[in-house]
């Protein structure tokens, strides 16, 4: 696969109408390409390296776990503050979760999410995959409570095997990770319960490959959404995981506070 990609890009480079082709599908600015060799060898190498990339984040999104099992995607452009009261607090929010973004592709980072339903949570955080995914980061996504149906049916099911095997190897291999609704695998707010003990332990097995002991620092990023508020999430999980997942520095976590649910609401 690899060879292929690299053929490809190199045929382009001599042929300055194909490879604006390529830089444009794998969102390569070429507007501005420098004349000097040099600078055409290092566009050629971005652009290389962008698709090997997008090629893996294929591999990705077929292992990816969706809320209701519709893959979705959302983009910063397609937020639209208008559609809350609070204009204001929706621009605010925009404007944290793509300043956050921006530092995940300099520093691996652990980011938080929270609010009530239907705020605009997941959106974010899907624009937030979208922009790094465009500047050479793997991307996934994953709903927790999807995941857990799928641990629970595998007895019964076995093909389902295979399917949580290669999810699980990707959730510790992809450059940024959402965990979509986390908690929400826990039950209603009202009675919450202590997780499965599987997911649990895939949980764990998970945090476990994307945190360094000895750097005592993540290993690549997670960006987290969810509906409940942290002494809840240590009602479901162990403490040394949601120690883990939950960043200790405050400007890591985005409030989504004073927003109203606007699933369903016409623009």
């Amino acid at each position: 696969m690899t060879k292929n990609v690299a053929m490809e890009v190199l045929q382009a480079v001599g042929n300055p109408e194909e490879f604006e082709r390529l830089a444009k599908e794998h969102g390569v600015d070429l507007k501005k390409a420098a004349a000097t060799q040099e600078d055409r060898n290092k566009a050629a190498q971005h652009t290389y390296e962008q698709m090997l990339t997008d090629k893996k984040n294929k591999a990705y999104r077929r292992y990816s776990l969706y809320s209701g099992n519709k893959p979705i995607n959302f983009s910063f452009n397609q937020w639209k503050p208008e559609m809350q009261d609070d204009s204001e607090k929706a621009k605010q929010v925009a404007k944290q979760c793509h300043k956050l973004a921006q530092s995940i592709l300099d520093e691996n980072q652990n980011v938080v999410l929270s609010g009530k339903p239907g705020v605009g949570k997941t959106s974010l955080a899907l624009a937030m995959l979208n922009y790094v995914a465009h500047r050479n980061k793997t991307v996934m996504v994953v709903s927790t409570m999807e995941l857990l149906r799928l641990l629970r049916d595998r007895y019964e099911q076995p093909e389902l095997r295979q399917r949580i095997a290669d999810t699980m190897r990707g959730m510790k291999e992809a450059d940024v990770l959402l965990l979509d609704d986390f908690g929400t695998e826990g039950g209603m707010k009202e009675n919450i319960k202590p997780v499965h003990k599987d997911m649990q332990d895939e949980m764990y097995s998970v945090s476990n490959a994307r945190f360094d002991e000895e750097e005592n620092a993540p290993v690549g990023s997670i960006i987290i959404t969810t509906n409940n508020t942290l002494d809840e999430l240590h009602m479901m999980y162990n403490d040394k995981l949601i120690s883990r997942l939950i960043p200790k520095d405050k400007e890591k976590i985005v409030v989504f506070d004073k927003l109203d649910d606007v699933r369903g609401k016409k623009q």
